[in-house]
């Protein structure tokens, strides 16, 4: 195995899994049986989740409940559009976005990717922001052959969350890492890439929200798919795969 990458980490929500898919679904009920806006999906979709990266932290930092940072996000995107909607209708909300996740599936070339780094010996681990009901999406990704309760790492579960270097630095702790040898792999990138890259991590962009390249650190690779990430990881892993 080469001496370049000895592990490698993997995020979750819109890595592994395309996380659109699921709040598409949601998106067109409430429109269809809520509240017509007429609002694109792809522009609703992007403030919500810059909102929820808001009310996350604020979860985070202890300032909100798991339930007031759920709902907030979603009266306060309906609110940026000059909608007001009812508390139970952000509960409907994330009612029906917990039963669109059940039918999440990989990115296409995810497995690929997780059988390469498991044929080649190199150690596997997931860190994720969120609650601790982000495990149950490993077992709907059908993920347990890569990821045990030993290394998957939950940011609710660990008091810090990405882009914080405490965070990194617990999951090296936990399992014996070597930084300059450890490879990070996510779509956002201040929490995943520029998180990693602080805690002297290397970097593999997943670039799916068509982030400005010029704007990203040319430390840090960028890759547009599962498949530029395959190729990536065989050439770090010496191109014999």
């Amino acid at each position: 195995m080469s001496s370049l990458i000895q592990a490698v980490g993997w995020d979750l929500d819109d890595t592994l899994y395309d996380r659109n898919l699921p709040y598409l679904a949601v998106y067109q009920y409430m429109e269809e049986n809520v509240l017509e806006t007429g609002i694109g999906f792809d522009t609703f979709n992007y403030f919500y989740q810059m909102n929820s990266d808001i009310e996350f932290r604020r979860y985070t930092d202890g300032r909100a409940s798991i339930d007031q940072y759920r709902n907030n996000r979603v009266l306060m995107t309906y609110a940026q559009f000059g909608f007001t909607i009812k508390k139970k209708d952000a509960i409907l909300f994330n009612q029906k976005y917990e039963e669109a996740k059940e039918s999440i599936v990989l990115r296409p070339g995810t497995k690929a990717c997780l059988d390469l780094l498991q044929k080649s010996g190199v150690q596997q681990f997931l860190l994720t922001n969120g609650p601790a009901q982000q495990a149950h999406k490993i077992d709907l990704l059908g993920l347990e052959d890569y990821f045990s309760e030993e290394n998957t790492f939950i940011s609710s579960q660990l008091g810090t969350a990405k882009p914080a270097i405490e965070i990194f630095q617990k999951v090296e702790e936990c399992l014996d890492l070597n930084p300059a040898t450890t490879l990070y792999i996510g779509d956002n990138y201040e929490a995943d890439m520029l998180g990693a890259s602080n805690a002297g991590w290397q970097g593999l962009f997943l670039n799916v929200h068509h982030k400005d390249a010029a704007k990203v650190s040319d430390t840090i690779t960028i890759c547009k798919d599962m498949d530029d990430i395959y190729k990536s990881l065989n050439s770090k892993l010496g191109g014999k795969k």
